[in-house]
């Protein structure tokens, strides 16, 4: 077996070796994030953020500072054709806006 104070070149490979598995290891347990589609509830404002697995709705925005970003979906109406975004649910469980903006037609959305 190599002896460190005897060949140096083995001290040196394997500190490598040790400060490599660290990084690896930090790299590892970095919460996971995923982009996400969101609409301010007051502006209306759509933008796209990285966020944490499990992040619980409402969001701050960070322009204004104001809790009101939800998840959002970009539909089109079946009805009169407007296509845009909606928020999806205000809370788990519960369905979202059920009208289009433009001509009121009730769950007429697709995907």
């Amino acid at each position: 077996m190599a002896d460190w104070k005897r060949n140096p070149m083995v001290a040196i490979v394997s500190g490598i070796v040790v400060v490599l598995a660290i990084v690896a290891i930090i790299f590892v347990l970095q919460p996971k994030k995923s982009k996400a589609t969101l609409m301010s509830k007051s502006t209306g404002t759509v933008m796209e953020m990285d966020l944490p697995l499990g992040t619980a709705f409402p969001v701050a925005d960070p322009k204004t500072g104001n809790k009101d970003l939800y998840p959002a979906l970009k539909v089109k109406c079946e009805k009169c054709g407007w296509t845009g975004y909606i928020i999806s649910h205000f809370e788990p469980g519960k369905p979202g806006e059920a009208r289009c903006p433009k001509c009121g037609a009730e769950r007429r959305y697709l995907k």
